[in-house]
């Protein structure tokens, strides 16, 4: 991971992109004064997965130059996604009370190490992307949707015109959507004023499927597999009161 932070201070984001890309950009290197190179070492797997995984994700570049627009989305996304990890602080009742509006798809990763890296922006730019079509088809909309908790463990979801009610229960910064016998968790985190919730790909499709008591919608299974491939990364639902 050290060699991705390396590449991109003497290179920028732009250069790091086009390697990951698989850039067949030649450079010259003056002879006249030696120069000493600080060894790197690149991962197969890191190499060949996440850089096809970029490929794939970015409409399959194969000239390998990083474009104008990803220099923009790495920048965009940068501000809006670093320091997105999960909870883990414990949660109460509490903190969770009141009712809280929907605003946007929420990206969180588990650990630092893979948000590191220059090219995790990219990554959650079009999982982001992708999620916002999808959540929008079931009803999650700024300002059409909101989620409400009371201290006594209940909950009630606005979603589409239509209040769906169930209990909840905490454990850590684990919430569990509990309905008819359903028991979903998600990973659940409050900071001045804003509540992430986010889940495993799965568990999202089931609360959708199961709470939400949505599951006609077309293309709704692609949530399942949104974070194929990506270690450590978790989707789900931004809130602010």
């Amino acid at each position: 991971m050290l060699c991705f932070a390396t590449v991109a201070q003497a290179q920028g984001l732009g250069g790091l992109l086009g390697g990951l890309f698989g850039s067949k950009k030649q450079t010259t290197t003056e002879q006249t004064t030696p120069t000493v190179q600080t060894p790197t070492t690149q991962d197969n797997n890191t190499g060949g997965g996440l850089g096809s995984m970029l490929g794939g994700l970015l409409g399959g570049n194969s000239n390998g130059a990083a474009s104008g627009g990803t220099g923009q989305a790495i920048g965009g996304v940068l501000g809006g996604v670093l320091g997105n990890l999960i909870g883990t602080n414990q949660l109460t009742n509490r903190q969770l009370a009141g009712t809280w509006n929907y605003v946007q798809p929420a990206i969180a990763f588990e650990s630092e190490n893979f948000l590191k890296q220059a090219a995790s922006s990219v990554v959650a730019s079009k999982v982001e992307g992708k999620l916002d079509e999808i959540l929008q088809k079931v009803g999650f909309k700024q300002g059409a949707s909101s989620l409400t908790f009371t201290e006594d463990g209940k909950f009630t979801l606005t979603l589409g015109g239509r209040n769906i009610t169930g209990t909840y229960a905490i454990d850590g910064a684990t919430i569990k959507f509990i309905k008819l016998g359903r028991e979903i968790p998600a990973n659940a985190k409050v900071t001045l004023g804003e509540l992430q919730i986010t889940f495993k790909a799965d568990k999202l499709l089931a609360f959708i499927t199961g709470i939400c008591n949505n599951s006609g919608v077309s293309g709704l299974s692609a949530i399942g597999k949104l974070t194929d491939g990506i270690t450590g990364m978790q989707i789900g639902l931004g809130y602010k009161k």
